[in-house]
């Protein structure tokens, strides 16, 4: 009887070794199992459309994009195809991308790909890049790139472009080209 007791206590003993070794080994896939939660999506939607308005109920900005992506485990969400319309009360601004990124909870607002921001108005105004940046928070748009901005009375090509929607300032940087074209008559 004492004999299949220890025998019953070495068998358990053996099935903890087993158990702890299978846990070492896992412990070390964790991570790479891990990693590849990170990346992938919290939610995917398609044919996005959101609209925003101001406590008075005025339409404030209207969102359309093709995809958006909640990488929540890297922070961001992206975009295909966005399309925002800016409303201040009338169409204001209307901004189309091929990408969109949005980090930092809102915060920084990166768009990519034959970015187009066009202004109507009685001012009308065509901005072309490959690449813009918006940070909402400190009211400042950045293209680090190349950028063509589209008036009545001509065009301007610039290698960069900031500007800061607070003091309305804005700065074109490198090789700056401007043309201008004077009205018919």
């Amino acid at each position: 009887m004492r004999r299949q007791g220890l025998l019953s206590a070495t068998g358990l003993i053996l099935l903890g070794l087993i158990v702890l070794m299978t846990l070492h080994e896992w412990e070390d896939r964790v991570p790479e199992l891990l990693g590849s939660q990170v990346e992938t999506p919290l939610v995917i939607a398609e044919q996005i459309s959101a609209q925003s308005f101001t406590p008075e109920g005025l339409l404030e900005y209207d969102l359309h994009a093709e995809e958006l992506k909640e990488m929540d485990g890297l922070g961001e969400t992206l975009l295909k195809r966005p399309r925002l319309a800016l409303h201040d009360p009338a169409l204001a601004w209307e901004v189309l991308s091929e990408e969109g990124q949005v980090t930092e909870q809102g915060r920084h607002i990166r768009l990519l790909g034959s970015v187009s921001a066009r202004h109507h108005g009685a001012q009308p105004l065509l901005l072309e890049t490959g690449e813009l940046v918006y940070r909402p928070s400190q009211e400042q748009i950045s293209a680090p790139g190349a950028v063509q901005i589209t008036h009545p009375s001509g065009s301007t090509r610039a290698g960069a472009m900031e500007a800061d929607l607070a003091t309305g300032v804005l700065k074109l940087r490198e090789r700056v080209e401007s043309r201008y074209e004077m009205p018919a008559s």
